[in-house]
């Protein structure tokens, strides 16, 4: 049901999480954001076409993971480019993208 696939979902974002730090300091926060973003889409198109409920909550755990590498780099990422008077405008609206991009993901 949708809700099972919330909640893998998110405790697969929130332990990804964990790791994007490190993963940061060592490879950079651009190429993190951008393996997030790129293997969450990726995921996200493979869900169209399993078969199966055990294929789908797969991915959509595999999902969760790119979605917690990618969402921090990304939200640090949008502070720094901006001019600084954007700075907050750009944070919060990365995160809010974010969060509705995992939540579609979901209903979709």
């Amino acid at each position: 049901s949708l809700t099972v696939l919330q909640t893998i979902t998110s405790i697969a974002m929130t332990c990804a999480s964990v790791l994007t730090s490190p993963l940061g300091d060592k490879f950079g926060r651009r190429p993190i954001a951008l393996i997030g973003a790129i293997g969450a889409t990726i995921t996200g198109i493979l869900c169209a076409f399993t078969t199966a409920y055990w294929q789908f909550l797969a991915l959509r755990l595999v999902m969760g993971i790119f979605f917690g590498l990618g969402t921090p780099p990304a939200v640090v990422l949008s502070g720094e480019i901006p001019p600084k008077r954007y700075r907050a405008l750009a944070m919060s609206g990365t995160s809010l993208a974010w969060g509705v991009g995992v939540s579609i993901s979901g209903a979709v």
